[in-house]
């Protein structure tokens, strides 16, 4: 995992691979969440939006 993203709540943040990856680090122990989201970098949901979700990266699962 080399990014994240905390979502806004839009239909695409469901199933976006940043998202994911957030909700992945929020099941770990504070002892190696930490560590590894230092060394990840945080998309910025807001531009994400403004950009009409120019960040957005679908997850492996997600229906094309």
């Amino acid at each position: 995992m080399k990014t994240f993203c905390l979502g806004y709540e839009h239909q695409k943040c469901r199933t976006c691979q940043h998202e994911k990856n957030w909700a992945t680090l929020n099941q770990m122990p504070d002892a190696l969440r930490k560590p590894t989201q230092q060394k990840m970098r945080r998309i910025d949901d807001e531009r994400c939006r403004l950009t009409k979700m120019g960040e957005y990266l679908p997850s492996p699962e997600a229906k094309p």
